[in-house]
């Protein structure tokens, strides 16, 4: 298990976990021994000045952890076989799992026989869930853009569900610093299926949820690609898609949508109303009425790039 020992002082300027921001606590998750574990050889101190983390993601996931925990879905074990098989990660690799929430993908690659793995997330509410989630890997404080390791030691970097809140050079170049020659970068976003039409239900939890978007960073937009557009990085993202379905009670798909950060960032009182509104379409569209389970369907896009030589 890391300890703060094994962090290097940082100087003036430099982003340690002590200083990720009020509300984002500091320091390091808890987690138990084993091949998962991270050490001296690969943790250093964060790096550089960073903007920090945005406010939206920061009070909405730092409040909405337990509700993202219950309402989020986990990922389809055909997209993580996907994922291994594209970045080559075996026994021998060392994996990062950045922005890892609650630890929905860390928990999934912890199964794979990975030979390291180690997660980072800046809040520290999704800390707190995803070290008691998978208590054999470290779970580290950190942002995208101020990783928290040696130059070089990743094999494979993986993002689930937020890459979008940091796409850009600064993001970019540090992901590419972490990996060593010919690592990849791995994207992963569930993202409910609205295939079923404007009228559909899940259509509908998405319109609720899309009057509070404004200008936030979400995956949706695609604008999280030109990040990709014109850099030295990276090579060209392959893409792979699949498809599952998340069974919920009524109260689990509330949460699955109150879970996103604009929602849960609200003010509480706003929040409650989101909530009820989300509780009365569930109660009474024709395609969810009176049940006690609910099928949401998912689509879960794959991306992979891997890292060039500059």
């Amino acid at each position: 298990m890391p300890t703060r020992s094994e962090l290097s002082p940082a100087g003036p300027g430099q982003l340690t976990p002590g200083r990720l921001g009020a509300g984002l606590g500091a320091g390091l998750g808890r987690a138990g021994g084993g091949g998962l574990g991270a050490g001296p050889a690969v943790l250093l101190a964060y790096r550089g000045v960073v903007t920090g983390l945005h406010h939206t993601a920061a009070v909405g996931f730092e409040r909405a952890a337990e509700a993202y925990e219950r309402g989020r879905p986990s990922y389809p074990t055909t997209a993580i076989a996907a994922l291994v098989r594209a970045t080559g990660a075996d026994h021998r690799s060392t994996v990062l799992d950045v922005a890892a929430g609650t630890g929905k993908l860390t928990r999934l690659l912890s199964a794979t026989g990975l030979g390291r793995l180690i997660a980072v997330e800046p809040v520290e509410a999704m800390r707190r869930t995803c070290s008691a989630a998978v208590p054999r890997v470290p779970v580290v404080a950190g942002l995208a853009q101020a990783l928290p390791l040696r130059d070089g030691v990743a094999d494979v970097i993986t993002v689930g569900q937020a890459f979008h809140w940091f796409a850009g050079p600064e993001a970019l170049a540090e992901l590419h610093r972490v990996l060593k020659p010919k690592g990849c970068l791995a994207l992963v976003w569930n993202v409910p299926d609205t295939s079923l039409g404007q009228d559909g239900w899940v259509a509908a939890l998405e319109v609720i949820a899309d009057r509070h978007l404004g200008d936030t960073p979400n995956q949706r937009s695609g604008n999280w690609r030109t990040a990709f557009d014109d850099q030295p990085w990276f090579g060209p993202l392959s893409h792979q898609a699949f498809t599952s379905l998340q069974h919920l009670s009524p109260e689990a798909v509330v949460d699955r949508i109150a879970s996103v950060s604009v929602i849960a960032a609200l003010p509480d009182a706003e929040h409650r109303s989101v909530r009820a509104e989300l509780a009365e379409l569930v109660a009474t569209h024709p395609d969810t009425a009176g049940r006690a389970e609910i099928a949401l369907p998912h689509q879960t896009d794959l991306y992979v790039a891997r890292r060039l030589p500059l």
